[in-house]
């Protein structure tokens, strides 16, 4: 779906244009700066190009870079993903396993006691509606690519 769009454009904008400064460039032999003083309207296009291309440079040195972190962190023995490792920030939430619910139980003296699945199953008791308390998790990996 995308490539149909996409070769159009190219065939009917980008390449023209890419042709265009091209051609403008080598006839006058001046920079994208310089070259636009032909036209005076048009001045500010030979600027707006140099810094457009600036950005996009700074914007995929940091793509280049995280890219290059993630590969040789990916040479490391166990993966810093595979676990719940502190020096990367992993916090309480951190768990290879999923934790279950908790239960807010009123016992048969009036006490209240916050008690997990398996003494609810051991006691054969069920957990009211709205009485469960959701402990957050998140696995090894999820935490680290945050």
């Amino acid at each position: 779906a995308f490539l149909i769009p996409y070769v159009i454009m190219l065939a009917f904008a980008g390449m023209p244009l890419f042709f265009l400064e091209c051609s403008f460039g080598q006839f006058a032999s001046l920079g994208p700066v310089a070259v636009w003083k032909a036209v005076p309207i048009l001045q500010g296009v030979g600027i707006t190009m140099v810094l457009i291309s600036t950005l996009v440079t700074i914007y995929y040195n940091c793509i280049i870079a995280y890219s290059l972190f993630y590969l040789f962190a990916s040479f490391q023995s166990p993966l810093p993903w595979s676990d719940c490792f502190s020096w990367w920030g992993a916090d309480e939430a951190c768990s290879r396993t999923s934790k279950d619910p908790f239960c807010n139980l009123t016992m048969d003296n009036g006490d209240f006691e916050i008690v997990n699945s398996t003494w609810l199953q051991a006691n054969n008791v069920t957990c009211t509606n709205g009485s469960n308390i959701y402990v957050p998790h998140q696995g090894p990996s999820e935490q680290y690519w945050e």
